[in-house]
């Protein structure tokens, strides 16, 4: 009975409903593609790829992870080169992030497979958790050095127990700026 005097029967059926929890909304985030083609064993590099939420609800903050591996499966002997924090994303928006990574440098030059991995710590309760994982190949070359060449040097005359002078023309023909070392 309520405040106002009146009273109401609501019938109550005996029947159990199933429900299907497939069909309640969650996010499905899915890395589609990476920016990234080649890098240095011991470098520390940028790179750019991108980011999906394929679900019927927002992804809230959640982190993927980059692994390299000899090969395109996702197993305990790849090695985990970084993560990067996504900030929320919401149903239906695809967007560019960009992760910085280190490589070991005790890593060989060749071809390895660049793992991606979305969502890598299963924060997010997704419709679809056999789509995380992408996979791009890579090739680790030799980092940048310099190399120095002489091109030309002169020098005067001099007697024994004198000081030569000499003078000297040095091109760094290499990819990286050579330090100063004397």
């Amino acid at each position: 009975q309520n405040p106002y005097g009146l009273t109401s029967s609501i019938p109550l059926e005996s029947s159990l409903q199933e429900v299907n929890l497939a069909d309640e909304l969650s996010p499905d985030v899915k890395i589609n593609s990476m920016a990234i083609t080649s890098a240095s064993p011991g470098s520390r590099f940028k790179f750019n790829y991108e980011v999906e939420n394929l679900g019927d609800l927002g992804a809230r903050t959640h982190f993927n992870a980059f692994y390299l591996s000899e090969d395109a499966i996702l197993d305990e002997s790849d090695t985990f080169i970084g993560r990067d924090r996504v900030g929320s994303l919401e149903a239906g928006i695809t967007r560019t992030e960009s992760a910085r990574i280190r490589l070991p440098g005790s890593l060989n030059e060749g071809d390895y497979y660049l793992l991606a991995q979305a969502d890598y710590r299963n924060h997010l309760n997704e419709s679809d958790e056999t789509n995380n994982l992408t996979v791009q190949q890579i090739t680790l070359t030799p980092p940048p050095k310099p190399d120095l060449t002489i091109n030309s040097i002169s020098a005067n005359s001099a007697t024994l127990g004198s000081v030569l002078d000499f003078s000297y023309e040095i091109e760094n023909q290499g990819d990286l700026r050579a330090t100063s070392h004397y």
